[in-house]
């Protein structure tokens, strides 16, 4: 168990190559297109993949197939599913931020009165979405998951975190490193 367990063959997958010689081989393109649309859209590739897989132009063309896979909506839904169950969102409470007296105080104290805070909790959870999101597609580290300052804020939590509004399509504003940092 333990040999097995620390072997490449136990810690990776390899393709077996011809007559199952035990070495390794190189993904086709159908496999690859496969692969990809799996991981990334939980579905079979589409027409466009397969027609790139069955013209043999996916690693010539890699950096397009990907932004193809990144631009489709199946993407922000898989991915946005993923992060709601990786970050465990459903289990966020819900919070009613009028009833205590100490965040009354609080939103009096920082001149935030007049904000409506009914879609707060949502907006949290949104931004949180979009934050993963936009750091997946594009390919940023794992570290900036942790030390990126960028906001996705909108709504009355861009107006809580003093920070412009964030529109989809847009580049992140950028929180003061002070407030926040990372997911």
């Amino acid at each position: 168990l333990v040999s097995t367990l620390l072997s490449p063959q136990g810690r990776y997958r390899l393709e077996i190559g011809a007559g199952g010689s035990g070495a390794g081989r190189a993904l086709t393109d159908q496999e690859l297109v496969t692969r990809l649309a799996s991981i990334f859209w939980m579905e079979p590739p589409d027409s466009q993949l397969l027609t790139w897989a069955q013209q043999g132009s996916v690693r010539a063309n890699y950096e397009t197939v990907l932004n193809y896979v990144f631009a489709s909506p199946k993407f922000e839904a898989t991915m946005g599913r993923f992060a709601e169950h990786y970050l465990r969102l459903d289990q966020i409470r819900t919070v009613d931020f009028m009833a205590s007296s100490s965040v009354v105080d609080r939103i009096n104290r920082l001149n935030l009165s007049g904000v409506d805070l009914t879609n707060y909790n949502e907006e949290a959870k949104a931004e949180a979405r979009a934050f993963f999101l936009e750091l997946m597609k594009s390919d940023k580290p794992l570290r900036d998951f942790f030390l990126s300052n960028a906001s996705f804020a909108r709504g009355s939590l861009a107006t809580v975190q003093g920070v412009t509004p964030w529109n989809p399509g847009q580049a992140p504003r950028a929180y003061n490193p002070t407030q926040k940092q990372g997911l």
